[in-house]
């Protein structure tokens, strides 16, 4: 125990997990302030793309990616079709998943603002648990460690756990910085593309006020699992060069919002985006 006091995290370890806490934590919170106040969110259409993003985001992915493809069968299938079957299944279930939400809302709501609402709840969910939950956690941590010192922080640690406690805080003090940011920006890409998706889908469900084209179904699909790609590449060791797994899904993200924003201009011309009655009474 004589070297614990000597753990210190860098004042950059601590800009990153502030950084990675405000990208999770605000990105959100603008967006839902921009449309309550320009467009009108429909707060039971963010409700139902929370529920969908905890069934179908984690429970029903979870599920098929341990059973379908699990890690000890990647050796036998290989690097590169592991990477592949891991990609469908993450873009199939959760382009599904934000199909079926938008499905049952289209029956009653027929304004984009079931969508913009819905894009906000699907995506909240791993962007609170998975980004900011942790920042916040490894931030306080660390934080901690560095005004009290480690022993005093292993003191309110269980003693059947100190030891795995001290080597993960010793590993994460050990890490660069860089890798916290290049996750920063890939949960704000992941922010954009779930909204992205959610638009596009919604211009394949037909309303009163409102053309449609099935085509955007398989587009979605498409456009969901391919960013996936370069990400279960990387992590299945299939490509080892980092920059070009992170600029490759900086591009994908890039040409998605893109694509979105064009077509969202074109085909909501002639709507006005406001919310329904319920949604005015709880504003």
């Amino acid at each position: 125990m004589e070297n614990v006091e000597e753990l210190v995290f860098s004042g950059s370890f601590i800009t990153a997990m502030i950084i990675l806490l405000l990208a999770c934590s605000t990105l959100p919170v603008l967006y839902f302030i921009f449309y309550a106040f320009k467009r009108k969110i429909n707060y039971i259409a963010v409700f139902a793309g929370i529920l969908g993003a905890v069934f179908f985001g984690i429970f029903v992915q979870g599920i098929l990616l341990s059973n379908l493809i699990p890690e000890n069968r990647m050796q036998a299938i290989g690097p590169v079709p592991y990477a592949i079957y891991q990609a469908l299944i993450i873009g199939i279930v959760n382009v599904s998943g934000i199909y079926i939400v938008l499905r049952l809302l289209s029956a009653r709501y027929e304004s984009l603002g079931a969508p913009i609402s819905v894009g906000l709840g699907y995506a909240l969910v791993p962007m609170i648990l998975d980004g900011a939950v942790n920042a916040a956690t490894r931030l306080s941590f660390a934080s901690a460690i560095n005004e009290k010192g480690m022993a005093h922080v292993l003191s309110t640690v269980n003693p059947g756990d100190r030891e795995s406690f001290q080597q993960t805080m010793e590993e994460l003090a050990a890490q660069p910085i860089a890798p916290f940011l290049y996750t920063a920006a890939k949960f704000i890409c992941f922010f954009m593309i779930c909204v992205a998706i959610t638009r596009l889908l919604w211009y394949s469900l037909y309303g009163k006020r409102r053309n449609a084209s099935w085509l955007f179904i398989p587009a979605a699909y498409v456009l969901r699992s391919i960013p996936e790609l370069p990400l279960a590449l990387y992590t299945t060791e299939a490509v080892l060069n980092k920059v070009a797994t992170d600029c490759a899904y900086f591009g994908i993200t890039a040409i998605i919002v893109l694509s979105a924003v064009i077509v969202s201009r074109l085909w909501d011309e002639k709507e006005k985006v406001v919310s329904g009655p319920l949604n005015r009474r709880l504003l």
